[in-house]
């Protein structure tokens, strides 16, 4: 199984992941961190943790960071041939559950896959939640040049969206076994339309994945969970989700996620100690 980690900043905080994600029997984690980041992490000494070569360097909401994970998928794939689950996570999630439970589960479950979806219409009504409204703007009107605002197409060129693809969108963060990562990489037909398709929108990398999965003719078992702890501000209407900190400890032992996100070095230290804390038990020699 294979941790791979994307991450830009607080390279204390993504060792500090790094080390919790040690405690696993075989597990490998991959870190892809940022090229514009000067201050690199250094990788634990469990000899299973690789730092992903020549890093992109994207920007908050924008393509690239797509680019990136494909690119780290397909170093996993070819460089770790014996892998059977890839699971993304930012340099700011951290594990609710034990590593080592987290690994047992996904290689045993008969899930493909575990990601966030729901389906995303071109046009949206009164009656439309705040996510649908977001996410219809977001993903068929254009961004304003330079900016992240969305503004309207006009009518003329909407024919252009309507080619089949339905569009999905979610978490950005998922969990992917072997078929469903085959599926991703070897359809390179729908990767190069989607790639055209997202490049000028706002947030790519919350709908890419989602939507080259549901809409390719597969008898993949799908679990529409990302299994990750969140909070926002306003649901739709927030760009980030709040930093968690130990006021929050209890909701989250109570969600069944595997990680939550996201977390501070410092305003979720004391959460990080108590979630290390719960689980000292399995820890391994030298974690």
């Amino acid at each position: 199984m294979v941790f791979l980690v994307l991450s830009h900043k607080e390279p204390a905080l993504v060792e500090r992941l790094m080390a919790r994600l040690g405690d696993t029997e075989t597990a490998v984690t991959v870190l892809h961190h940022d090229a514009k980041s000067r201050d690199v992490p250094g990788l634990p000494a469990t000899g299973r943790a690789r730092l992903m070569p020549n890093p992109a360097s994207s920007g908050w909401g924008d393509m690239e960071i797509v680019h990136a994970t494909l690119r780290c998928m397909r170093w996993v794939r070819n460089g770790i041939p014996d892998f059977s689950w890839i699971v993304l996570l930012s340099g700011q999630d951290y594990p609710v559950a034990a590593p080592r439970e987290i690994e047992s589960e996904l290689l045993v479950t008969p899930a493909d896959a575990f990601l966030s979806w729901e389906f995303v219409r071109p046009f949206v009504s009164r009656r439309s939640t705040d996510w649908q409204r977001g996410t219809s703007h977001r993903y068929y009107w254009r961004l304003f040049p330079g900016t992240h605002r969305p503004i309207p197409i006009p009518i003329p060129r909407l024919s252009a969206y309507f080619d089949g693809v339905g569009i999905h969108a979610g978490s950005q963060w998922w969990s992917f076994g072997r078929r469903a990562v085959a599926l991703i990489l070897d359809d390179t037909a729908m990767l190069n339309h989607l790639s055209g398709r997202f490049r000028s929108v706002l947030l790519p990398d919350e709908a890419f994945f989602q939507t080259m999965i549901l809409n390719s003719p597969t008898n993949l078992n799908l679990v529409c969970s990302h299994r990750r702890f969140y909070r926002f501000v306003k649901a739709g209407g927030a760009p980030h989700p709040e930093t968690l900190t130990i006021e929050d400890l209890d909701e989250i032992r109570a969600s069944g996620a595997f990680f939550a996100r996201k977390v501070d070095f410092r305003a979720s230290a004391e959460l990080l100690d108590r979630l290390d804390s719960q689980h000292a038990g399995s820890l391994s020699p030298g974690t």
